[in-house]
């Protein structure tokens, strides 16, 4: 009915009343305690504050990000990318930025982070993230050129490698006396590498700690170097590469101090000496030539000393020396070539002969 009755306090039933005058007796309603929460954020009581609203977007606001999320699969090789939802929409200049977090500094990010790209909101891992967090950081920009709030997200699960790899470390450099050894670990991230610690070993004994290449020295010679680093992996147990050498070779040999003495004529006798470097020296190869211009022929081959006879009369006398060593190793050969000709007599007694001396010569 358009109209109603009203009572007094009594019951007493005064005049009707229509409908619409009732819209004049409602008494407002007091305000109400709101309050709401971002996931992830701090929650913020508004009923502390009863005049306060919800943000709402206006052209002059600055825009800002409602929820933001990085997707994909976190695996080298494959693409992450960034999802934002904001309040209004934003331009595609707004600033994404790519960084990399061990794990054990996800707590205090955003120190000791690595900056890995700027500008876009895809991202590739590479090896070198394996292990670590990937964390994006999005500033949106609307039409205005206003700047909104900076804010992170991180990946669901640190980096992995790409399918399953086998690490393994092996040797760089020749196991000889005098030589580097350098030991080249192979599929290990940096993050772990560098929380890893090499030992190296001269047999079953210690002989250096942390480091990655090793001087072989005269000791190591007929013993095998052994290298062994356990590359911590976050939750698992260390896991222990290792690398073993052939016994140690002696130094390459070498022949310094090359000198021929004697005199230089028929029946006269020619001795050489030398100096031997590189271990212990084994049968060394000796052999004397008689030359004259191009054309050389042997004399005598294994022998420190010979005599001259009338067929060297007029030629050069040259000896060339190749060092080898008790365990086979051959070196250089140094050659020496008389200066002067084979004398039909002996002018002068026993003693050095000038030479021309070098490894350069030919044989």
């Amino acid at each position: 009915s358009p109209h109603t009755a009203r009572l007094s306090p009594e019951g007493v039933l005064l005049r009707p009343i229509h409908a619409t005058e009732l819209l004049d007796c409602v008494v407002p309603r007091p305000p109400s305690r709101m309050s709401f929460s971002d996931s992830g954020a701090e929650n913020h009581n508004i009923s502390r504050r009863p005049h306060s609203r919800q943000q709402v977007s206006t052209p002059d606001a600055p825009p800002f990000v409602k929820q933001i999320k990085v997707v994909g699969h976190e695996k080298v090789g494959h693409q992450l990318t960034v999802l934002v939802d904001t309040n209004k929409e934003v331009e595609a200049t707004s600033l994404c930025s790519w960084y990399a977090v061990a794990a054990e500094h996800r707590h205090c990010y955003p120190h000791h982070r690595t900056f890995l790209q700027t500008m876009g909101t895809t991202f590739i891992p590479s090896p070198h993230e394996v292990g670590q967090w990937i964390v994006a950081e999005f500033t949106p920009i609307d039409r205005h050129r206003l700047a909104g709030k900076t804010v992170i997200a991180f990946s669901s699960k640190r980096i992995r490698p790409n399918g399953p790899t086998t690490a393994y470390v092996c040797f760089v450099g020749e196991a000889r006396e005098g030589q580097i050894l350098t030991a080249s670990v192979h599929n290990v991230p940096r993050v772990q590498l560098d929380h890893s610690e090499g030992h190296w070993y001269r047999g079953e004994q210690k002989v250096a700690v942390g480091r990655s290449a090793y001087w072989l020295e005269a000791a190591d010679v007929g013993h095998c170097i052994t290298f062994e680093l356990a590359v911590q992996h976050p939750h698992c147990p260390p896991q222990l590469l290792c690398c073993t050498t052939d016994p140690v070779l002696g130094m390459t040999p070498e022949i310094a101090n090359l000198v021929v003495m004697g005199q230089l004529c028929v029946g006269g006798e020619l001795a050489v000496t030398y100096d031997y470097k590189g271990g212990l020296e084994g049968p060394t190869s000796l052999r004397w030539c008689r030359v004259r211009d191009e054309w050389s022929d042997t004399i005598a081959i294994g022998t420190s000393h010979i005599v001259l006879s009338p067929r060297d009369l007029g030629f050069h006398i040259k000896v060339v020396v190749t060092p080898i060593s008790g365990e086979g190793t051959e070196g250089r050969p140094q050659v020496c070539i008389t200066q002067q000709t084979i004398a039909d007599h002996c002018g002068h007694g026993f003693g050095i002969v000038p030479t021309l001396s070098s490894t350069s010569l030919p044989l």
